[in-house]
């Protein structure tokens, strides 16, 4: 959740329990009022109910009036009217009822009824003060949330910006001009992207340089070798040439993923990118078997998948048992690839940083491939899983995405 929805949930928070607690308050107010007028009442008409079981009913009468009560023909209690307080006895009954603005008494001794009534209408504020109080301090909610959001809104520019830094663009800036840690936080962002912006365009222009000087001596080596006679020393040449040349392929491809390539995705079988794959690879018929339990479609750049499992079978090739085939097995949804072999010297995710071999006898080339089959799968936010099992070790392809 964003930060600015925390914010306007916080807000809308505030003002529910804010609503809740004036609405409760304003019922306590009223409860206490009619509590203080009910007992008012009581002290007013106790004398005169006396006096109206002694028959005066004129005193019963003047005494109201001069309380401000006005006396009501009839002797019914109005409808829609609550009954505050009830006292019967064997010849009469008293009854106090409120309605809306208005309290009223009921007073009856054998055959005398006197009804009446004392209009408590309150002034404007008494009766809406509460409500123009919580209006007001929704309002003041309203207005923080404005203002804190036309404080904190560059965040979300500079969010959008980071991530499309993160995605490739390293020409993108934060154009936040701005007294606070905010633009601190931007002028920051600004000098250390001018700075990446530079050391990648320095690395790029390394990675070319490197691979036309060091790809052209090693072409021109092998070339040599072709038109040399054959001696005791020319195996070794070549497999010195063919090693520079693995190394340099692996070095400019591991430096080159560093760095946030576009990948042209598109969707193909499984069975499509598997096949590519052995054809790039050392594998043949004799060292190499696929296994095609159940096909199913790959969503991702389909070269640099190629590349990936590439070096996974070559990996297999590279530290199988003799006389002993490699299995390629597409099902559920995962390409796993399996060689016999012993157990690892150690746990298998040391095996994925660069530079790292087992201690096998083995153990030959740099440590990249496996590096480059990790860098490769993140991004395409795929996982690689391994497990050894009845003396095979499996390295699995997983969480596959089967739509563009």
């Amino acid at each position: 959740m964003s930060i600015f929805r925390q914010i306007l949930l916080l807000v809308v928070l505030s003002s529910t329990i804010i609503l809740i607690l004036s609405i409760r308050s304003e019922q306590l107010l009223d409860e206490h009022d009619q509590s203080l007028q009910l007992n008012q009442i009581l002290n007013d008409i106790r004398p005169l109910y006396l006096a109206l079981i002694k028959g005066d009913v004129v005193r019963v009468k003047d005494g109201l009036a001069e309380k401000g009560y006005h006396i009501k023909l009839g002797g019914l209690i109005p409808l829609g009217a609550q009954i505050l307080y009830f006292e019967n006895s064997i010849f009469g009954e008293m009854v106090i009822w409120s309605r809306e603005n208005e309290y009223g008494l009921l007073l009856n001794y054998l055959d005398d009824i006197i009804l009446a009534s004392l209009n408590t209408q309150q002034d404007f504020w008494d009766n809406y003060g509460i409500h123009l109080l919580l209006i007001a301090q929704l309002l003041i909610m309203l207005a923080f949330y404005i203002i804190l959001y036309l404080i904190l809104r560059p965040i979300k520019q500079l969010t959008r910006n980071i991530q499309h830094f993160e995605s490739g663009d390293y020409d993108i800036r934060i154009p936040i001009r701005q007294n606070n840690e905010l633009g601190t936080l931007a002028d920051s962002f600004n000098h250390m992207a001018t700075k990446i912006s530079s050391l990648l365009r320095s690395k790029e222009l390394l990675l070319r340089s490197a691979g036309h000087e060091l790809r052209t001596p090693i072409a021109k080596g092998k070339l040599a070798l072709e038109i040399m006679q054959d001696t005791k020393e020319k195996p070794i040449l070549k497999a010195c040439f063919d090693s520079l040349d693995h190394l340099t392929n692996h070095l400019l491809t591991f430096e080159y993923l560093q760095g946030v390539p576009l990948l042209k995705k598109e969707q193909f079988f499984a069975q499509t990118l598997v096949l590519e794959a052995l054809l790039a690879s050392f594998a043949d018929e004799d060292s190499a078997t696929l296994e095609l339990e159940h096909d199913f479609t790959i969503v991702g750049d389909k070269e640099w998948l190629a590349v990936a499992l590439k070096n996974l079978i070559d990996n297999a090739l590279k530290y199988r048992e003799e006389n002993t085939l490699i299995i390629v097995c597409v099902q559920n949804d995962s390409i796993c690839v399996r060689n016999k072999g012993k157990p690892l010297d150690g746990d298998f995710t040391l095996y994925t940083d660069p530079f790292v071999r087992g201690d096998s006898q083995q153990a030959r080339g740099y440590g990249l491939g496996l590096s480059i089959v990790r860098t490769i799968l993140e991004l395409h936010h795929l996982t690689l899983g391994y497990h050894y099992e009845n003396g095979y070790h499996c390295l699995r392809i997983e969480g596959f995405k089967r739509e563009l």
